[in-house]
């Protein structure tokens, strides 16, 4: 058809017509919902281990910052929150915390978690049960970012509207742990998607980012005791 376009008329190019439809299922709270349905999503391995993560993943922070990533009465943020016990750990160690998650059967793990802490404790969580990308957030109140898989569970072409909700969540000077995903192979395909400390690098302007020591030697012997994808921690700071 280009072709003849070109010997018919004088348009010096002839114009293919391409059509294209977004595949929505992988951005939908449908989707979502329907993988907590099916079981525990695979994103949620590391804290199926006996001992809980927390905090080892605040020390390696902290080492990566070179200061404590927590702030005294701050202000901590969980996005895509599902049923991580790292809310109500959050909240005991003093923090107010916000999280967001839109999955019902997530959140009614994650309220079991919340009843068996002191009251007092869980009057400091705010639950918002919402679409991320769609929820009424508060605009720089946050001093502590918590994102256990969350960038790495959604498509990678929502990261830029994923970094634009933790810059408007987060005030200036506020730190973030961040957990990625290793792969033995090349294999891309997700969720969790693939990132390097490069891409986070672009994607978090303003942000200084750091990586832990020795991760990918950490990550391949994660891999090597039966889990399927090695976790190396970044910090970040605003």
């Amino acid at each position: 058809k280009a072709k003849q376009e070109l010997a018919e008329s004088e348009f010096p190019f002839g114009f293919f017509i391409l059509g294209m439809k977004r595949d929505a299922a992988v951005f939908s709270m449908d989707w979502w919902n329907q993988a907590w349905q099916e079981g525990e999503p695979g994103w949620k391995f590391v804290e199926a281990k006996e001992t809980l993560p927390f905090d080892k993943n605040l020390a390696a922070v902290a080492e990566i910052l070179k200061e404590d990533p927590l702030k005294e009465n701050g202000h901590a943020f969980v996005p895509l929150c599902g049923d991580s016990k790292v809310v109500p750990y959050l909240a005991m160690k003093g923090m107010k915390v916000t999280c967001v998650e839109g999955s019902e059967l997530a959140l009614k793990g994650l309220r079991e978690a919340i009843n068996t802490i002191p009251e007092e404790a869980q009057k400091r969580i705010t639950i918002i049960e919402d679409d991320l990308f769609k929820a009424e957030l508060p605009a720089e109140s946050v001093d502590f970012i918590y994102d256990t898989g969350s960038l790495v569970a959604i498509d990678p072409s929502m990261r830029e509207e994923y970094f634009n909700v933790i810059q408007k969540v987060s005030k200036p000077g506020a730190k973030c742990f961040l957990e990625v995903i290793y792969r033995a192979s090349d294999i891309t395909e997700g969720p969790p998607h693939h990132i390097t400390l490069d891409m986070v690098k672009e994607l978090y302007q303003g942000w200084s980012v750091g990586m832990e020591e020795n991760a990918v030697e950490k990550a391949k012997q994660e891999l090597a005791d039966g889990l399927p994808y090695g976790f190396p921690i970044m910090g970040m700071k605003r």
